[in-house]
């Protein structure tokens, strides 16, 4: 009980350390009091978070022991397997997953395209219980105070916890600094390379939703001009850019077409008309000039500001729909660059969504439009791009992404930022992508991780209880 107590405050805390940006949405945005935020939160974010760390807390407690086994393999798999959990729950975000802290050692992160981060967190959480290991057994042993010749005396004395801590890193260090070298030499010898213009135009969300449409759009659309690319290029435009249902018929996109010329496309974030009930899906809308229409609708929907379990949760948001309807279209779209596997916004961070894109549909590449601005000045726009960094990782595939506010960017299949742009800043990024179609085990195998950890926990509870 004790485990599981410290287990739900832990997940209290750290609400506030990944999702301290709701204060400033629910105040800024929302315009809601300070008590309605306070509660808010509370209820809705701290406590289910809190019960999911609580169970981690519980497995803990119950599955500990002294050995290094537990340490190794039996706590890293609780611990992947709470991340499991805030990836598959609806109304959970997998923020600030284990594996996202080890982001700037690149050769390390590359062995995602064996596991996806969930590995990469079994193996962070791996070496962290080691250490904790080895310092528990330290201080019982000898109980004497820190001393370089007593440490090494020790040590010597763990040699098996020593080694795995040292394989659990220079392994895939290694792995990683050899993968590195064949994807960027594959890269550099692809037949096809398209240059892509990027447009973040930094709108504040009254101006997105109830500025004028006719200047918002045309502001868009005089950023988005590829003559000096050879007047062909793949255009990107972030979230919610064709917001007005009203606006948004075949003359519209027939105009559309006409504007960006015959050999550019463009994608661009809108709304699209569900239903007679005017309810709306989050769009993404593929427009060719040679008069392709295609769309993606967003399937898994922010909580409490597009799906909630109890209608208009947070109220009404300028002239935003005060719900979404979670879509169900393919996650790919056919272009003459490649196929395009899509995702808006938050999506971005479920690895098992954006490998069905390849796995299952082929996406070559994947185009991501977001709006960032909900986060302000933190440092929350940037947690959500890199981690985009692993998706193209995971998959082997170049990612580019477009967001409101920034950041906008392009990633390589290695990780490796390309370019991006600033926070907060009117400009259009100019570079280019390859569509590619590299095999990785994570593309192949998914979520084998889960199984295994799986297993053993099973057979951790199954060993206690036989013991008991």
């Amino acid at each position: 009980m004790q485990h599981c107590i410290y287990g739900f405050l832990f997940g209290v805390f750290y609400v506030y350390t990944c999702g301290y940006w709701l204060f400033y949405a629910l105040m800024v945005h929302y315009e809601k009091s300070f008590d309605f935020t306070i509660l808010f939160i509370g209820l809705l974010v701290q406590i289910p978070f809190g019960i999911i760390f609580g169970f981690f807390g519980s497995g803990f407690g119950i599955l500990k022991k002294n050995h290094l086994v537990f340490y190794s393999v039996i706590m890293p798999s609780l611990w992947c397997m709470m991340e499991y959990l805030l990836e598959m729950i609806k109304y959970m975000i997998p923020w600030g997953l284990a594996g996202y802290t080890v982001l700037s050692v690149d050769p390390f992160i590359q062995i995602a395209d064996i596991g996806g981060v969930h590995l990469i967190s079994f193996i962070v959480m791996m070496i962290n219980g080691i250490l904790v290991y080895l310092l528990s057994n330290y201080h019982n042993q000898l109980h004497k105070s820190f001393h370089p010749k007593r440490v090494y005396q020790f040590l010597k004395t763990q040699k098996i916890a020593v080694f795995i801590v040292l394989v659990a890193f220079f392994l895939p260090y290694i792995y990683g600094i050899q993968r590195i070298e064949t994807i960027e030499k594959y890269i550099q010898t692809s037949k096809f390379k398209y240059p892509i213009k990027i447009i973040q135009a930094n709108f504040s969300q009254k101006e997105r939703w109830e500025g004028d449409f006719t200047f918002r759009l045309n502001t868009y659309l005089g950023w988005s001009d590829c003559t000096n690319l050879n007047s062909s290029c793949l255009v990107i435009w972030p979230e919610t850019v064709l917001n007005s249902v009203d606006h948004l018929n075949m003359d519209f996109f027939a105009r559309l077409m006409a504007h960006i010329g015959p050999n550019s496309m463009l994608f661009t974030g809108g709304v699209r008309l569900a239903d007679e009930q005017k309810n709306q899906y989050n769009s993404v809308y593929f427009i060719s000039g040679q008069g392709q229409l295609s769309w993606y609708d967003k399937h898994i929907l922010l909580p409490y500001a597009e799906t909630a379990p109890v209608q208009n949760t947070l109220g009404t948001y300028y002239n935003a729909p005060s719900e979404f309807i979670p879509g169900q279209t393919p996650l790919t779209i056919q272009t003459s660059y490649g196929i395009a596997g899509i995702s808006i916004c938050f999506e971005s961070l479920y690895s098992r969504f954006i490998r069905f894109a390849v796995h299952n549909e082929g996406a070559q590449f994947f185009v991501n439009v977001s709006n960032d601005s909900w986060f302000g000045k933190t440092s929350m726009p940037y947690h959500h791009f890199n981690a985009s960094r692993i998706r193209a990782i995971e998959t082997r595939r170049f990612l580019i992404r477009s967001s409101n506010s920034g950041i906008s960017g392009i990633i390589s299949p290695t990780g490796d930022i390309v370019d991006q742009t600033e926070l907060y800043t009117r400009t259009a990024l100019i570079g280019w992508f390859s569509p590619l179609s590299i095999s990785t085990v994570y593309n192949q195998f998914g979520d084998w991780l889960l199984y295994m950890i799986s297993s053993i926990i099973i057979i951790s509870v199954c060993h206690n209880l036989l013991r008991d």
